[in-house]
């Protein structure tokens, strides 16, 4: 009785370290510079300057980053036949793998229920942007984001298709930050996909962060304040990203689907877009010493078990 006791100690453990790391975090943006804020973007694309919020280069703090109209481009494998059980399928949004299936920058046809017309297009501009930063704690310290600045979304998702629908099994995503003013462009985060839940439209993607650029992004690392990102992950640590999207249907209807072939063979493609949110997430420490001294009783039980 008391293994059973202290077994369940652990799983508990185990759990509220997996609860705690996907809480939203706050956590902030330094652009390094106030030249972003200083400088306006007019509607006819005239820049003028001296229009600083504050004299600092850090917007103000949020939780999540948004995003609406996002263009995702998902292309079935039709190989062995209908789209069912097993299907293997991925998610793209790279224009060297929509060039690949003859996108480019539009690819028009009959959909296979053999009446409807389907387009299938590259991404325009603001199909890729991250939209908003939320909420933020003074709306107007954003140092100039979405006018002088932008982030975009990249990413390549393997999945299959299950009884429960759609799981992503492997795959990318990548945050870039692109200047307005300047030619600066930089991978401001990129993650590798770990799982992924679904339930009815709503769709939950998890990432293991693994690239940040430095001094760029800080998160509140509970027992330790602001943390950059960066220097998160050079001290061995590993922040995640959850993801939270909308696919509705979560299978695609033949009126939706147009027969391509990439390299592999024959395949069916569907766009939809997307609205939804991501979070940085970061482990509680305390919940990682009580998950690991969890397993150091584990391994205790095992021994005297022998």
């Amino acid at each position: 009785m008391k293994t059973n006791k202290l077994a369940l100690s652990i799983f508990a453990a185990t759990a509220m370290a997996a609860s705690a790391s996907a809480l939203a975090t706050d956590m902030y943006i330094d652009l390094g510079s106030n030249v972003y804020d200083d400088t306006v973007i007019l509607p006819n694309t005239t820049q003028i300057t001296g229009a600083a919020f504050d004299a600092d280069s850090t917007t103000s703090i949020f939780t999540e980053f948004g995003f609406s109209q996002l263009l995702a481009t998902s292309v079935y494998d039709a190989t062995l036949g209908p789209i069912g059980l097993g299907t293997t399928f991925y998610d793209t949004n790279k224009t060297s793998d929509l060039v690949a299936l003859g996108i480019n920058p539009t690819i028009s046809g009959t959909a296979i229920d053999t009446v409807t017309p389907v387009t299938i297009t590259q991404p325009l501009p603001g199909q890729v942007d991250v939209d908003n930063l939320s909420p933020l704690t003074d709306s107007d310290d954003v140092e100039g984001f979405d006018n002088t600045w932008l982030l975009t979304s990249e990413y390549f998702l393997n999945g299959v298709i299950t009884a429960s629908g759609p799981m992503y099994t492997s795959g990318s995503f990548t945050i870039t930050f692109e200047s307005l003013i300047s030619a600066s462009t930089f991978v401001a985060l990129e993650a590798s996909l770990t799982s992924s839940n679904i339930t009815g439209p709503n769709l939950d993607l998890f990432f293991d962060i693994t690239a940040a650029a430095d001094n760029f992004l800080y998160v509140n690392a509970p027992g330790s304040g602001f943390v950059d990102v960066f220097d998160m992950l050079a001290s061995g640590g590993t922040p995640t990203i959850r993801l939270d999207t909308n696919v509705n249907p979560p299978l695609p209807q033949d009126f939706q689907l147009l027969a391509l072939t990439d390299a592999n063979g024959d395949v069916v493609v569907r766009q939809t877009t997307l609205d939804g949110t991501f979070v940085v997430n970061v482990p509680e420490p305390s919940s990682i010493a009580i998950f690991g001294a969890g397993l150091l009783a584990l391994a205790g039980l095992r021994r005297k078990a022998k």
